[in-house]
């Protein structure tokens, strides 16, 4: 099975339909204030990679959930959901010039919920990362990128309930909000 620890949570939660939160969405959301960092038109895809990036919006569309082989079941999330029906921060992912790469998960709190970390590689149109499972196999995911607004649209098959086929369509839109840090990885 194919995990995405950072997203695996997101996941069941929407499943289990969990909590919400209280406060306001600026309170919550350091990120949500911060500008899209303007993207170099034409750059090589390896050029733009590099920084802090924060998603927006992601949709799974999960095939063949449960015992039945024409269900189909949609998952959205956008950065408002995430806080108040999930209790999480929007995810938020720095990818170093030295092709390494960290993912954070927050609780509305700040605290670290999970983090994933790897390394990264693009092609002319593919970004890929590279990390491993609980049992230390090398997990390859390349995700189409396409340039949108002032961000990036990524878009996978994963497996994403579990059933050994990576027949669940995931898209995510996200956006730059600060160059990579000049300090070691977190």
């Amino acid at each position: 099975m194919l995990k995405k620890s950072w997203l695996v949570v997101l996941f069941t939660l929407v499943l289990l339909g969990a909590g919400g939160c209280s406060g306001s969405v600026d309170e919550q959301d350091p990120d949500q204030a911060k500008p899209a960092l303007k993207l170099t038109p034409n750059a090589p895809l390896k050029e733009l990679i590099p920084g802090v990036w924060t998603m927006d919006s992601l949709h799974i569309t999960l095939n063949a959930l449960s015992e039945d082989p024409d269900s189909q079941r949609i998952i959205k999330a956008n950065r408002a959901l995430w806080r108040l029906s999930y209790g999480y921060q929007p995810h938020r992912s720095i990818f170093y010039p030295n092709n390494r790469y960290s993912q954070r998960l927050n609780d509305t709190t700040g605290r670290l919920a999970n983090r994933e970390v790897g390394t990264w590689e693009t092609r002319p149109d593919t970004l890929v990362l590279f990390t491993y499972d609980d049992n230390t196999n090398l997990i390859r995911t390349p995700y189409h990128v396409s340039r949108v607004d002032s961000g990036l649209r990524l878009q996978a098959m994963l497996d994403f309930d579990g059933d050994g086929q990576q027949d669940d369509r995931y898209v995510s839109w996200t956006h730059k909000i600060q160059l990579p840090p000049d300090g070691p990885e977190e």
